[in-house]
């Protein structure tokens, strides 16, 4: 009887997240989304919110294969994300580790960068006019 309570809450639970998940899909009728791959594996740098709120992404440094993903009912007016590669004490280093940043909206590539910046940074922005607050 113990064991057929536990699986019950197992299944509950898993079930539940997984409702969970599709309502949080379902909570905008676009999706947004913003991918970072580092070579050196690590990054840190900013990018537009859902509200178009500035987020920071700051040490510790995130993975370098990083996606990031909202859903919402109006695709907003500005999105924007600026990455730079792991940071170097090293002003005079060069060659630093090549970043790319995307953006997609509904699938859709929006915006794709590689070094767009400097040597080891980049930024992608939608509309591509758009300048960073």
């Amino acid at each position: 009887m113990k064991a057929l309570v536990i699986l019950i809450l197992i299944v509950g639970g898993a079930l539940s997240s997984c409702s969970k998940f599709e309502s949080e899909v379902s909570l905008g009728q676009h999706r947004i989304t913003y991918k970072v791959s580092a070579e050196s594996g690590l990054w840190y740098g900013k990018y537009l919110g859902r509200n178009g709120e500035v987020c920071l992404c700051e040490a510790p440094y995130q993975p370098g294969e990083w996606t990031h993903s909202f859903a919402t009912d109006n695709i907003p007016s500005d999105l924007y994300i600026q990455v730079t590669s792991e940071f170097f004490d090293d002003l005079t280093l060069v060659n630093k580790p090549d970043v790319t940043a995307s953006i997609y909206i509904n699938g859709e590539l929006a915006d794709i960068q590689t070094n767009s910046i400097a040597d080891g940074k980049v930024e992608a922005k939608y509309p591509s006019a758009t300048v960073f607050p």
